[in-house]
């Protein structure tokens, strides 16, 4: 063996020992890095916050990361009026305590952000979740379903009830997804 093949040698032997007591990053806070229209809103509106995986009970943090890994509980993204641009619906708490939750959408129009209140303030057991659900097809009984064409917005009280929300001609319509 020459002395280069020796010293590749010996050299990967150090990069292999040392790389099981190398030390990882934790992972990034999906609430964190937020597009500037949610960040600008948020910082206009200082009492409130999104709902963060930290604000669920130990069991529903498990569901949500298992059933949305690296999403944000309190914000979905999606072209929810079939306008080509993103739109984002936020699921926020009161800052400071309590359970006050209100779920708003923020928009585009004319180089502005325009907000809608979709769920007004109320006070509720444990915080809700919001996810965007793609264009499909949902059940509202067991024989009758609605085709839905665009992004929409889910509204969800975890292992409970959910709402949805989706745009048919500039109109903001809601069906009840489970109980």
């Amino acid at each position: 063996m020459g002395r280069r093949a020796g010293l590749s040698l010996i050299a990967a032997c150090i990069a292999a020992w040392s790389t099981p007591f190398s030390v990882r990053a934790a992972p990034a806070d999906p609430c964190e890095n937020l597009p500037l229209p949610v960040t600008s809103y948020l910082r206009a509106n200082t009492s409130w916050v999104l709902v963060r995986v930290d604000d669920l009970s130990s069991d529903h943090q498990q569901l949500w990361t298992d059933t949305h890994p690296g999403a944000c509980p309190g914000l979905a993204s999606g072209d929810f009026e079939g306008r080509g641009r993103l739109s984002f619906a936020l699921a926020l708490l009161r800052r400071g305590g309590g359970r006050e939750e209100q779920l708003v959408l923020l928009r585009q129009r004319a180089g502005r952000t325009v907000v809608t209140t979709i769920v007004p303030l109320y006070r509720g057991a444990s915080p809700e979740v919001v996810w965007r659900a793609p264009p499909g097809r949902t059940r509202l009984s067991q024989t009758r379903t609605i085709a839905i064409k665009l992004d929409s917005i889910m509204f969800e009280a975890l292992e409970s009830a959910a709402r949805q929300y989706y745009f048919v001609n500039s109109r903001l319509l809601k069906i009840q997804t489970s109980d």
